[in-house]
This record gives C-alpha cells, sequence and structure tokens, in this order.
C-alpha cells in the first residue's frame, strides 16, 4: 500500500481518483489548491499526482518549487488537459517524472504509478555517493557538480533510471545514436572510462563478456574497461 497525494482542484475529478486508487489499494490526501499544494512536504508520501491548473499558483509553478527550492525528490506524475508536446517537454523539464492526460484509462494510469513506484524503491536500496539533480541535468559528488560531456550526461542518467538491470553496449549506442552507429566501434568504452576518471567513486560496474550496471557502494571502487 503507498500514499498518494492528489493535487486536484476539480471536487468530481478528485473524487475519481481518490475512489480509483482506493481500489488499488493505495491511500490518499487531497489537496484542491496552489497555495496549500506549495507549502505541503510532499516527502511523506510515495508519490504525488499533480495538477497542471490550479488556483492561486500553476502545478508547473509548485513543480519548479518543489525541486529546485525544496529538493524534494518523491515521485510527481503531472496530470492535465494540455496534451500538445511543449506542454509534455516543459513539465518533464521542470521535474516532472512522468505526465499523463486527464482523459486517461485506468489501466494506463495504475501501470505509470507502478513504474515510478518502483523507481522509488529501488533507488532508495541504492547507496551511492553521486547524486544526480533531474531539474539541473548534472551529477555532484561530495557536493560538487562533475563536469560531464553531453554524451556521458546521457549514458550515466541512463545508468541511474535503470539502477539494477544489466545494460548492453548497444542500449547505450542506441540512446545517443537512435540506431545510427558502427556496432564495432568502441566510442561507449571511450565514454565509460572518461566518466570514471572524473569520479572518485566508480559508479560503473562492468560485467565482463555481457555489459554494465550501476555499481553498489559496497562494490570494488575502480574497475577497467
Amino acid at each position: 500500500m503507498s500514499r498518494i497525494l492528489i493535487v486536484e482542484d476539480e471536487e468530481r475529478m478528485a473524487k475519481t481518483l481518490v475512489k480509483g486508487l482506493a481500489n488499488s489499494n493505495h491511500t490518499t490526501h487531497v489537496i484542491t489548491d496552489g497555495v496549500n499544494a506549495r507549502i505541503e512536504d510532499i516527502s511523506k508520501y510515495d508519490l504525488v499526482i499533480l495538477d497542471w491548473m490550479l488556483p492561486q499558483f500553476s502545478g508547473i509553478d509548485i513543480l519548479d518549487y518543489w525541486r529546485k527550492v525544496k529538493k524534494f525528490t518523491t515521485p510527481i506524475i503531472m496530470f492535465t488537459a494540455k496534451d500538445d508536446i511543449n506542454s509534455k517537454v516543459r513539465g518533464l523539464d521542470t521535474g516532472a517524472d512522468d505526465y499523463i492526460s486527464k482523459f486517461f484509462t485506468w489501466d494506463e494510469l495504475n501501470a505509470r504509478i507502478r513504474n515510478q513506484l518502483k523507481k522509488s524503491v529501488i533507488t532508495k536500496e541504492i547507496n551511492i555517493p553521486i547524486e544526480y539533480d533531474p531539474v539541473n541535468y548534472s551529477f555532484s559528488e561530495e557536493g560538487m557538480v562533475i563536469n560531464l560531456t553531453k554524451s556521458e550526461l546521457i549514458i550515466l542518467k541512463y545508468f541511474f533510471e535503470h539502477p539494477t538491470k544489466l545494460i548492453l553496449k548497444d542500449s547505450l549506442n542506441n540512446v545517443l545514436y537512435n540506431d545510427e552507429f558502427d556496432p564495432n566501434s568502441n566510442t561507449i568504452e571511450r565514454h565509460i572510462k572518461s566518466i570514471r576518471s572524473k569520479f572518485n567513486y566508480d559508479p560503473i560496474t562492468t560485467i565482463r563478456g555481457s555489459g554494465y550496471r550501476l555499481r553498489t557502494e559496497t562494490e570494488p571502487k575502480k574497475t577497467t574497461n
């Protein structure tokens, strides 16, 4: 059972969400305006469903405040009738973990909730002395931001998004080049070597003959490619 905060000013929609989430064994709390939402401590919840259009403060402004000022890392799903690409991109860039239209199906919403809760649990279980800031798209170690290239940021972000998964070289090539790459190139190996050289703590484990995965703090510190 997970505790979910619903920030929604439309009474009918809020009641629908409360009832539907209860059927999926979630407990809920509802806030109906931007002022009270902005001051809420969302760290006590497992997930937030945040409406874009709210009285006093918009959902996107609240999201920005929660991420940049309060530094909350609680998973947040933006919930809105705004279904255009620009709005989706803005929501995700501001720090939303996912985005769903108000014209949703319960199967889709529940799947998105399960996905975010799973990611949240995995992240909490892994003890890594490297922090990822999704708002500023940066990585830091011991309070210092690490200077990574764009390709290195994309690669390391992918590891953090799949913290227990065995990651193949081809998967990283696809993330960087959208299938337009030379499978015999050693570009990925060079990027990973560069990433390792920039941290005191080596964030990547090589599984010889298989691929890579994110390193836990209990593993040896440095390896070779």
